[in-house]
């Protein structure tokens, strides 16, 4: 009988051994993509919650809010476990319109961030790397991209909607000589990633709304912004 517990006890300690080595596998997975001057939250930022409309709250899962020195937070979700909803905000000086402070690019910039600091981390198909820096309203963004099929969904002075298969986009501010942001489709090699970006100007800030699937590609994205965001925004 000592012997049969002794056997039990050996495998239940083995047991514990191969969940503590699990766990720390998956933490040191997860934080590699994070540097020294960011941390996590696994709470939605107010405002970004108030971007959804009440529908979508329920579906609407929050992964992670990534907390980025000097920067605003970048939150990922999960809508309807189908689609990865990413979300940002910049600081903007007071402009009229979206088309007043925006300017888009079907032809990639291909700044980098040479000589500059930056976060990565990986959304579902896509890579996202953030510019490290201290924050300063914008009164010029220009959005650069690599990508096929590219369309306008809808737009308005404050809302605007934009798809394409995404290769690679670059946004940046002010004339700088670096990206802002850079997200990258993960793979080099798959097909080009569907994507939706919606741009919301609300007060002193612009948000960006990024939409991709979870896995499959042939997903319809153009009504997602519409039936996920607030009413009250358009």
């Amino acid at each position: 009988m000592q012997h049969l517990n002794s056997i039990l006890m050996k495998r239940v300690v083995g047991y514990c051994i191969g969940l503590v080595v699990l766990i720390l596998v998956v933490m040191l997975l997860f934080f590699s993509h994070h540097s020294p001057g960011s941390t996590i939250s696994f709470t939605s930022p107010d405002d970004y919650t108030d971007l959804f409309n009440d529908s979508a709250k329920h579906k609407m899962v929050l992964y992670v809010t990534n907390v980025i020195k000097g920067k605003n937070p970048i939150s990922e979700y999960t809508y309807d476990e189908r689609y990865s909803v990413v979300v940002y905000k910049m600081n903007i000086s007071p402009a009229p319109s979206l088309k007043s402070l925006i300017t888009q690019n079907k032809k990639l910039l291909d700044l980098g961030f040479w000589g500059s600091s930056y976060d990565e981390f990986q959304v579902e198909q896509l890579d996202f790397n953030v510019n490290f820096g201290s924050i300063t309203p914008a009164d010029k963004i220009n959005i650069s991209f690599q990508a096929d099929s590219a369309r306008n969904i809808f737009r308005s002075d404050t809302v605007s909607s934009s798809g394409f298969l995404l290769n690679k986009m670059e946004i940046q501010y002010n004339d700088k000589t670096h990206a802002e942001l850079m997200i990258t489709k993960r793979r080099s090699f798959s097909k080009n990633i569907p994507m939706v970006l919606t741009l919301v100007k609300k007060e002193k800030f612009l948000y960006f709304v990024f939409l991709s699937p979870v896995f499959k590609n042939d997903l319809d994205l153009n009504d997602l912004p519409k039936a996920i965001l607030n009413k009250n925004l358009f």
